[in-house]
């Protein structure tokens, strides 16, 4: 493989220069679209609300360079596979299952890339369903002197579509993407008899959820977790690179207690409290601005408590869309029953706590029959840990989602 290129932030100060000339060679491309639809796979779970994209850099009949979308807030696939192509991606192909991306936003638009590198030709299966960007990138490459072509019809076309559904719904819709987090015993339990919960998980377990707060937009939790467990809900184990998540607290009555971690640090890091009290409420809810917080009434639900798909509206309408929800118990089940959840990431850790009053993860009335319960699919199994101490079981939560 040829060296590496500059680095991915010098890209938009590189000039575009002549083209070289290529061998003509005969490629499948629905062959390389299934070997960039297996490299697309890799970010699922990480990469939400964005895409799952993978890409390669085609030269003289050669992959040259691959890469895949690896996180939200991380490079795209596009990106990551010029760079990895270096200058061979001079006067190359560049196939991808999604027509790129035109617009600056948590990254540079991976156009100006494109046309940096001097690629010659780009070949996407679909395009983009966003109101904004489709259409837009093949124009803007197409002037800038460097073939476009949609790829015909095919059983890895049609993967690519299916790839990029959640993508196509979330793009049109008004909720942010949701991800439940929780860690439990064996035994399905989240805390003792006593509600004693730290730590369930290994050390392992609780530097991958920084990782995800680091990817998160929102880290939200309820009322009732932050009087049991008085959290931070920072990143304090895993790189940020500057960025600070909110944190929002569901609290129907408006009763987050002043002193908590997340009120004194309001001031410093970004804390939003969603609320449906009454006018009984004011005094409270001037204390808590007084302090730094931000505190949002929202309409009542089911059983007299806030409307949680108003408040994650909210978020979504502010450019909020990765939120991380780490209980407790009734939020997951409020966001469960309301179809309002994306994506569980669940750790089950090797103990038994037992007790018919431990609580477990998801609270609320449940499902009466098998039929109606939340089915996981896009099923991920994996092991954390150097001594392999924690299981990690998670996927796409196969409910009829609100948009």
């Amino acid at each position: 493989m040829a060296h590496r290129s500059p680095s991915l932030g010098s890209w938009s100060n590189r000039g575009l220069t002549p083209l070289e000339s290529t061998v003509s060679v005969d490629v499948n491309y629905d062959e390389l679209l299934e070997r960039a639809l297996k490299l697309a796979r890799k970010g699922t779970g990480f990469v939400e609300p964005n895409p799952r994209v993978g890409a390669l850099v085609i030269k003289d009949g050669e992959v040259v360079g691959e890469g895949w979308h690896p996180e939200y807030r991380g490079p795209h696939a596009e990106v990551v596979a010029l760079e990895a192509a270096g200058e061979s991606a001079r006067g190359a192909d560049l196939l991808i299952p999604l027509e790129p991306c035109s617009m600056d936003g948590k990254t540079p638009a991976c156009t100006d890339a494109i046309i940096a590198c001097g690629i010659q030709r780009v070949l996407f299966a679909v395009p983009d369903p966003g109101p904004d960007n489709g259409g837009r990138a093949r124009a803007i490459l197409q002037d800038a002197g460097i073939e476009v072509q949609q790829l015909p019809a095919s059983d890895n076309v049609t993967a690519s579509e299916v790839m990029i559904a959640d993508f196509a719904t979330y793009v049109n819709g008004s909720l942010p993407w949701v991800v439940l987090k929780w860690a439990m015993s064996a035994d399905g339990k989240v805390a003792t008899v006593t509600g004693e919960s730290r730590w369930i998980s290994s050390d392992s377990s609780r530097t991958e959820v920084h990782q995800e707060r680091a990817r998160a937009d929102v880290v939200m939790v309820g009322r009732a977790t932050v009087r049991t467990d008085d959290p931070e809900l920072t990143v304090r184990l895993a790189e940020t690179n500057g960025h600070v998540a909110v944190r929002a607290v569901l609290d129907s009555g408006l009763h987050l207690e002043p002193t908590s971690k997340l009120v004194e640090s309001a001031r410093e890091v970004p804390t939003w409290v969603f609320h449906c009290a009454g006018s009984d409420a004011e005094d409270r809810k001037a204390a808590l601005e007084a302090l730094g917080v931000i505190v949002v009434r929202v309409a009542k639900g089911d059983g007299g408590r806030l409307d949680p798909a108003e408040a994650l509206r909210h978020l979504r309408a502010h450019g909020l869309h990765r939120v991380l929800v780490e209980g407790g118990p009734t939020v997951h089940g409020a966001l469960l029953s309301g179809g309002l959840a994306d994506w569980a990431r669940v750790y089950v850790c090797p103990l038994l706590l037992g007790g018919i009053t431990a609580p477990g993860p998801v609270a609320g009335s449940g499902f009466p029959s098998l039929g109606d319960a939340v089915w996981l699919t896009d099923l991920h199994l994996r092991v954390v840990g150097e001594n392999g101490s924690d299981f990690v079981v998670e996927g796409r939560i196969g409910n009829h989602r609100e948009s």
